[in-house]
């Protein structure tokens, strides 16, 4: 039987990316594996994946120090997400370094090495939930995806491959998978921050507002 793996957040893409496998393969045949870096979010992030995973088998893996030398803001306590500027029209918020130094390479190669330990024999999926993207983010492409796919199988045999379902869909196109395939929405993360309610000025909390706006008006 196909297993697969699926990189998990908490937050409304790997969610809707979770639950689609779990649709399609069965809850036996998935496992959803969470990653403490280091993340600000973290204590968010978890407790939403306890809260979205009933029925699927759940590993969390430690592996904040190897982000301790990170200086994205997402992970460094002394740089903040989001800050005022001036600009044109007034002051408004942006965010700058939220990019965690190759985060997702990270998390695909410790999901290939727990592949080969979990299931020895048996064919294996990584998937992650990488989406199209306004900003251009390499592991947000074909080249990334193909490349680690490339060397998933060649170490395994072909029995491990690397894919990432949503690479050619919009966000809004995974909310309304989401809502497909029953995704409590409410219970997702998307904040990049800390704080016990989402910021409302970081990405994350800026595309959430979009889609929320977006989903209301089809309403």
């Amino acid at each position: 039987m196909m297993k697969r793996i699926v990189l998990i957040s908490g937050g409304l893409d790997s969610t809707a990316l979770l639950y689609k496998s779990r649709k399609d393969l069965g809850a036996d045949a998935v496992v959803a594996l969470f990653f403490n870096y280091g993340q600000k979010s973290y204590k968010q992030e978890i407790r939403a994946v306890a809260q979205l995973t009933g029925g699927i088998e759940v590993v969390v893996k430690d592996i904040k120090d190897l982000f301790s030398e990170s200086r994205s803001s997402l992970i460094d306590e002394t740089l903040p997400i989001t800050k005022m500027v001036k600009g044109f029209d007034g002051y408004e918020f942006v965010s700058e370094g939220t990019e965690v130094e190759f985060r997702n390479g990270v998390f695909i190669s410790c999901a290939i090495s727990l592949a080969m330990q979990l299931f020895p024999t048996e064919s294996v999926e990584i998937a992650y939930g990488a989406t199209k993207m306004r900003e251009p983010y390499i592991d947000c492409t074909n080249e990334f995806v193909s490349k680690f796919d490339g060397l998933s199988s060649l170490i395994s045999g072909g029995r491990i491959r690397v894919v990432a379902p949503f690479l050619e869909k919009g966000k809004d196109e995974v909310w309304e998978i989401a809502k497909e395939c029953g995704v409590p929405i409410f219970a997702t993360w998307s904040c990049y921050d800390g704080g016990d309610s989402p910021c409302g000025r970081c990405p994350a909390c800026l595309d959430r507002k979009i889609l929320e706006a977006r989903d209301a008006n089809h309403n």
